[in-house]
């Protein structure tokens, strides 16, 4: 995805505490939106990527990102942060507690030094979403922004996916990452998979895909695929999976928001999630 920087017409400089503002961050880039909360309408869409995008340089981006940014140095009304990682993982609520969060992040990841649990509930799926940041970066984000909230990739994406007015047939939501993707399969109003694959081209991409599809017995002509995220139109993944699956669309902000976009200069499916957050 290249850089962007987009501003409505009616957006204010000086009515920043009326807006709601969504920043979304990993260890290639950041992107953010601003939302008028009274008119229900996305006035700002911004992307950047960094220069240097190693694990090692999270903490100097966040913080460069921080200082030089002069749109998120306002106050707003409300703020939201998704923190972008492979790292996640989903509890019923039958068998949640608190005190057991470490225990159930560990069945599936290793947690590293410096960084700290937190989790976000799904009430579409009856569970709790737990996942892990490093603690420099919520230092640094609470310091900024003393409100701010914590959400994980997955929780936004398997939310929309629930908003999704073909959530009641076959739906399969992939958001696209740098180096991964996110999918999530929901059948008959009801979540069957939520997973994460690392790809390097289109063939790893279009393999998981279609390996999902194989194992949970669906029907390739009956199933919608929604596509988002950092994935072009013309893009190899797009053109590949439409010779195996006939239903494919780029996800629409208007499936999951009464949020009014706006900006045709910058397809919305980049931003969907983080607008509809």
């Amino acid at each position: 995805m290249t850089d962007f920087a987009l501003f409505n017409d009616s957006f204010s400089i000086t009515k920043t505490s009326t807006y709601h503002l969504a920043i979304q961050f990993s260890t290639t880039s950041y992107s953010y939106c601003v939302i008028d909360t009274v008119r229900r309408i996305c006035v700002a869409v911004k992307h950047s990527n960094f220069k240097d995008s190693k694990y090692e340089s999270l903490e100097k981006n966040l913080k460069f990102t921080l200082q030089n940014d002069a749109f998120l140095n306002k106050n707003y009304k409300s703020i939201d942060f998704v923190y972008i990682s492979k790292k996640s993982t989903l509890v019923p609520k039958d068998v949640f507690e608190k005190v057991y969060i470490k225990n159930y992040f560990e069945l599936n990841h290793n947690i590293e030094e410096f960084e700290e649990l937190h989790y976000n509930e799904i009430n579409e799926t009856n569970s709790y979403n737990i996942f892990s940041i490093p603690s420099y970066i919520t230092t640094l984000l609470v310091n900024h922004f003393p409100e701010v909230k914590f959400y994980h990739q997955s929780t936004i994406l398997i939310t929309n996916t629930f908003m999704n007015p073909a959530k009641k047939n076959n739906i399969i939501r992939i958001n696209f990452n740098k180096y991964f993707f996110d999918i999530v399969v929901v059948i008959n109003d009801k979540l069957i998979l939520y997973n994460n694959y690392k790809y390097i081209n289109e063939n790893d991409f279009l393999f998981h895909v279609l390996n999902t599809v194989d194992k949970l017995k669906l029907s390739q002509s009956k199933i919608l695929v929604s596509l988002s995220g950092d994935i072009d139109l013309n893009s190899k993944y797009h053109m590949l999976i439409q010779k195996y699956i006939l239903n494919i669309k780029f996800s629409l902000i208007k499936n999951t928001s009464d949020i009014q976009y706006g900006f045709d200069e910058v397809p919305q499916h980049y931003l969907t999630n983080l607008i509809t957050l």
